[in-house]
This record gives structure tokens, C-alpha cells and sequence, in this order.
């Protein structure tokens, strides 16, 4: 919350020995088996940020025995086991990706998959979505707004459009209208780019 910023707070690392991404289509009734974890609601579906201090011994068995639900799973491993990549399909479509990575390195946002739940995959569209890449999906820019998921370009797009105002994105966008931690950046953009066709940018 934006009044957090002005709260003492004491802080020390957290040692992960892996890090994951779980979306799912349908959100699960109980949480991840995870120290840490982070619930993002999407357009489609919610993510899971994931974090522990110890990885599963095995992470089809793990991933599985909290996604019962789904048979249909397809997979990727790299020889070295250092990343882990699943997807879970129901009559074709779309229901469940993770990704997970072990070491202290950051395990980089897709986009792309939370576009692609709740369609239809089928054939070799289904290995796509292990890569976390579409040649088609639309980028949508660094996120900006972390609570609905809203990316730079989308609200760049939005302003040109003519909302110019916070409000206004959010009204379109969702972005600026939960926590509203976002809205200052969102007044930045507005700066930067309500004048590019004519538009007089207003900020409140």
C-alpha cells in the first residue's frame, strides 16, 4: 500500500534455493506447499509467484500432487535439471503452466502464457507455450501495474487513445485501481505521452 512507503520496515534476504511461476485458468482451494508465495489476479485466471528453500526431489510428482485435477500434462527438463517447465490441458485447452528455476537467478515474467489460458492448443501449438513465446501475442510491454498485470505499452496505447488521466486508465485498464502504488508511474506516462497526438495530459 502506498502509505507502507513511509513505514519503517527491517529487511534480510531470503535464501531460495529455487524460484517458480504457476498460472492456472481456475484458482486452487488451498495454497501452494511453498514458503513464499504471491497470488496476482489475471484477466483469465491468477499467477503464482513461488519461492522455496528447498526444491522437490522430483517436480512432476510434486507439481501433480497439488494439481490432481489435471491428467493431460506435457513437459519440459533440461538435462542438467536446473529448469523445470509444465503445462496441463483439458479437452485441448489450456488449464495450467509452471515454470520453476533453481539458483539465485530471477526467473523472468511471460506474459504470454496468461494470453494463452483458457484456449485451445493443440498439435505442436501446445509445446509453444513451454517456451513462453508467440511470434503472434501482442507485447505488452514492462508491467507497470503488478496487481492486474498491465503493461507499459498497453497503457501507452490507452493514453494515445485519449485517457489521459489516471482515472481514466483504470476505468479502461483496471491499472491504478487496487493498491494504487502504480498511479505516480501511471501520471509519468500520461506526461510522456498524452501530448504525441494533441491530447492535454491531466494528472490527479
Amino acid at each position: 500500500q502506498p502509505e507502507f512507503k513511509h513505514s519503517p520496515v527491517a529487511v534480510k534476504p531470503y535464501a531460495a534455493s529455487w524460484r517458480g511461476q504457476l498460472w492456472l485458468a481456475q484458482d486452487v482451494d488451498c495454497p501452494m506447499l511453498t514458503d513464499y508465495q504471491v497470488r496476482v489476479p489475471l484477466a483469465r485466471g491468477v499467477q503464482y509467484r513461488l519461492a522455496d528453500q528447498k526444491a522437490p526431489p522430483a517436480w512432476r510428482e510434486w507439481l501433480q500432487a497439488q494439481l490432481s485435477q489435471y491428467s493431460d500434462w506435457i513437459e519440459l527438463i533440461d538435462s542438467e535439471g536446473q529448469f523445470y517447465r509444465a503445462a496441463a490441458f483439458v479437452d485441448g485447452v489450456l488449464r495450467a503452466v509452471f515454470f520453476a528455476q533453481t539458483g539465485a537467478q530471477a526467473l523472468s515474467a511471460s506474459p504470454v502464457v496468461a494470453d494463452k489460458l483458457g484456449q485451445e492448443m493443440v498439435g505442436a501449438a501446445r509445446f509453444t507455450v513451454l517456451a513462453g513465446r508467440d511470434a503472434e501475442a501482442v507485447d505488452h510491454g514492462a508491467i507497470v501495474c503488478a496487481c492486474y498485470q498491465v503493461g507499459e505499452r498497453t497503457i501507452i496505447a490507452a493514453i494515445e487513445r485519449g485517457a489521459c488521466t489516471a482515472p481514466a486508465l483504470g476505468a479502461e485498464l483496471k491499472c491504478g485501481t487496487n493498491c494504487g502504488s502504480c498511479v505516480p508511474e501511471l501520471n509519468s506516462l500520461i506526461a510522456a505521452h498524452a501530448g504525441s497526438r494533441g491530447v492535454k495530459a491531466v494528472s490527479r
